[in-house]
């Protein structure tokens, strides 16, 4: 047998008792996250050698709704590839969902290291291809 609580509008409590066989199993639902760009803040360096390459990239990113905190040259001027960075302070699952947006946008689709005591939440270091 399976039982069950009920609580009416009076506050009372009510037993209810079934056969097995009646109860219908609830499946829980499934929380989707949803990427929140507002909620990004992103430093966009240009390390490709290419003048401009940070200012475009930031630009686009910032019409998609990301919050662009700073732009500028990267240590060095001849990564072959894009690379990013995000906070430790940020969930995997927003990280994911980073990953998948940034993926499509710019062909990231991977974190290249962790940002520690940042003012911002990602930094993104534009490659030469």
């Amino acid at each position: 047998f399976v039982g069950f609580l009920i609580l009416n509008s009076s506050g009372s409590k009510t037993a209810v008792v079934t056969d097995e066989k009646d109860a219908i199993e609830t499946p829980t639902p499934k929380v989707t996250m949803v990427l929140k760009r507002q909620d990004w803040s992103v430093e966009v360096l240009n390390g490709s050698g290419v003048a401009g390459a940070a200012k475009k990239t930031a630009d686009k990113l910032e019409a998609l709704g990301y919050k662009i905190t700073k732009t500028g040259n990267a240590d060095r001027q001849n990564y072959k590839e894009s690379e990013l960075y995000v906070s430790a302070d940020k969930s995997e699952e927003s990280v994911a969902l980073l990953l998948e947006d940034l993926g499509k946008e710019l062909g990231i689709t991977s974190v290249a290291g962790e940002l520690e005591d940042t003012d911002f939440d990602a930094r993104i270091i534009i490659g030469e291809e």
